[in-house]
Parts: C-alpha cells; sequence; structure tokens
C-alpha cells in the first residue's frame, strides 16, 4: 500500500486519480482544511489533538488558552485503523496531513506502513515521526489483530 505525508498547504492543492483515503490531522484550535473534491477519494478522517508525545509538566494547559491539551489516545488510534480497515482493499494510497506533514502525520504513516508493508523506515530517514502517534497506532493494530 502506497502512504504519503502532506503538509496543510499541500492538502489544499491535492489531486489525484487513483483510489485513495485521506486522514486529515489538525491541531484542536485550527479549522480543518479545504480539501478540494475528488472522485477518486473513497473518505476523509478529520481528527484534532495536539503535535505532543507526552502531557507537559504543570498546568497542562495551552498557552495563552483555558483548554488542556488533547493527545492522541487509543480512541483516536481506534477509528484510523477502523477507516483504513474499511478501504484497505479499495484503495491503492493513504494520504496523511498534518500542518507541517512532519510529525502527527509522519507518526500515523509509518505506523500504517509498519502494519500494512512491513516497514517504516523510509519515514524515520525523512520526517520526524511523533512517536505517541506511532506508538499507540501500532499497539492498537496489534491488539485488534490478536498479537
Amino acid at each position: 500500500m502506497k502512504i504519503i505525508t502532506l503538509n496543510e498547504d499541500m492538502i489544499r492543492e491535492f489531486r489525484i486519480d487513483i483510489p485513495h483515503i485521506i486522514i486529515s490531522i489538525r491541531s484542536p484550535e485550527t479549522e480543518k482544511p479545504s480539501i478540494p473534491f475528488s472522485k477518486s477519494n473513497e473518505g476523509i478522517l478529520f481528527l484534532a489533538f495536539h503535535d505532543l508525545d507526552h502531557m507537559p509538566e504543570g498546568k497542562g494547559i495551552v498557552l495563552g488558552a483555558s483548554k488542556p491539551y488533547i493527545l492522541f489516545d487509543e480512541d483516536m488510534a481506534k477509528k484510523i485503523w477502523g477507516f483504513v480497515e474499511k478501504f484497505k482493499d479499495k484503495v491503492q494510497l493513504i494520504v496523511v496531513n498534518c500542518e507541517a506533514g512532519i510529525s502527527r502525520s509522519a507518526g500515523v504513516a509509518a505506523a500504517l506502513s509498519k502494519a500494512l508493508n512491513g516497514d517504516d523506515d523510509d519515514f524515520f530517514a525523512k520526517y520526524l515521526p511523533n512517536r505517541l502517534v506511532y506508538r499507540a497506532l501500532l499497539k492498537h493494530i496489534g491488539e485488534s489483530n490478536g498479537n
């Protein structure tokens, strides 16, 4: 399965004619990106969580805001894997995007690549995958598959 990561600017311009799904990640305080319509897009999953791999010491509050940080969790991992399982036999490409395209999306992409393709080296060589996202998603996939 081909898996790619895109940043927010790239997803706004994304056009491709092969069957694909999109996993779009944003920070909770930002708007969903505008993703162009495509007949070859089988579905889009939107998620919102902060780009952190652990809860910061102290307040657990976003600077200048009264909301606590939202970390990637088991429920999000379940949503991602359920979404991928639903479409993996219908698509040739999984697109994962986040604001910068290097951490949260790379964590998801690396975990999916490891689970589906047996290899995640490319994502660790080119990006900085969020380790919490990567580990939690792989853990959920393993548990879902009885491992």
